[in-house]
């Protein structure tokens, strides 16, 4: 929360590459997309590519097929950001 209220990409990136790997499908559900979109445009290069191959790394894991086509679909969304 600390990084995206101050809007430093560098803490959130951190937090989100450690919590989000871990956390139940439910949650992921509804924290993982607004949060990263919330700090569109302050991604570097290099952020957009570990947060996409994340999202692409979740998606099967996803028991919930609107999840994981969503997690897949975002993936493509991180690339314009």
């Amino acid at each position: 929360m600390k990084g995206m209220f101050s809007y430093d990409a560098d803490v959130a990136f951190a937090a989100f590459m450690k919590i989000y790997p871990t956390m139940k499908e439910k949650k992921l559900n509804y924290l993982y997309f607004r949060p990263i979109t919330f700090l569109k445009g302050k991604w570097n290069d290099q952020q957009k590519k570990e947060l996409i191959d994340l999202s692409l790394k979740l998606s099967p894991k996803m028991e919930n097929i609107v999840l994981q086509n969503g997690l897949k679909y975002f993936a493509d969304e991180i690339k314009k950001f």
